[in-house]
């Protein structure tokens, strides 16, 4: 028997409620497909979907896991790319500079 939640869908859970994936993953509407200017904002709108699905996935998991490893590797590998990239070309020291001459 699967779990039933106990109130209906868009109203908040007691706390201590199991978190649950939402049932409506259909994406952007078919009509934004066909506009040119649309385009856009259905990426946007897909993006911004597929991270709500990152982030529920984790939770379920409860941060921890393969799952939770995998991201954080990666998220990890991503943030030294970007630092050596800013110290290769110089832009950490500068960021560094302007925030200790702000303070």
């Amino acid at each position: 028997m699967a779990f039933e939640p106990t109130h209906r869908p868009g109203v908040p859970g007691r706390p201590g409620d199991p978190i649950q994936r939402a049932l409506d993953t259909d994406g952007v509407p078919e009509e934004w497909l066909l506009e040119p200017e649309y385009l856009e904002l259905a990426e946007q709108v897909d993006r911004l979907a597929g991270d709500v699905e990152l982030v529920t996935l984790l939770a379920l998991g409860g941060y921890e896991g393969r799952d939770w490893d995998y991201f954080a590797t990666e998220l990890a590998k991503y943030g030294l790319a970007v630092l050596g990239g800013w110290m290769r070309r110089g832009l950490i020291f500068q960021s560094l500079w302007r925030i200790r001459r702000a303070a």
